[in-house]
């Protein structure tokens, strides 16, 4: 869909998101904000566990310690380390690359992605600071 509809140009997905206001029912369910699966007041007691993606091996790890019933039935890895896209060589792969580059200096996308998403931000950052004691 992304590249069928937008060229796999994340500004004009965004751009997109930007447009829909809030009606999330209408994106995939993967691009939605996390914030929409969870109880409609916004209530974060329904969450057990908060973990940053970007450590998501580490607080597999921390989630097995903090509920010692899962560990019985989890291995203490994720185990999927393989890419869900094959590499590209070539020429796709240079031009994949430096799009890619050119969106992570984007304070256009960074923007939007703070701004469609601001929910979430402001959510999670509640939620960890709460998880850290400093809540």
């Amino acid at each position: 869909m992304l590249r069928r509809d937008f060229g796999a140009d994340p500004l004009l997905f965004l751009l997109h998101l930007q447009r829909l206001e809030g009606h999330w029912a209408r994106v995939p369910i993967h691009f939605r904000p996390q914030a929409c699966f969870l109880p409609a007041d916004g209530a974060a007691g329904a969450l057990h566990f908060v973990g940053r993606f970007e450590a998501l091996e580490a607080e597999y790890g921390r989630l097995l310690r903090a509920e010692p019933r899962l560990a019985r039935h989890a291995q203490p890895r994720l185990g999927h380390h393989r890419r869900a896209i094959p590499p590209q060589s070539g020429q796709d792969a240079s031009r994949e690359a430096e799009a890619r580059a050119a969106w992570e200096q984007s304070a256009e996308l960074r923007s939007l992605v703070r701004e469609v998403y601001a929910r979430d931000y402001a959510l999670l950052e509640r939620l960890l600071l709460e998880d850290q004691g400093q809540g």
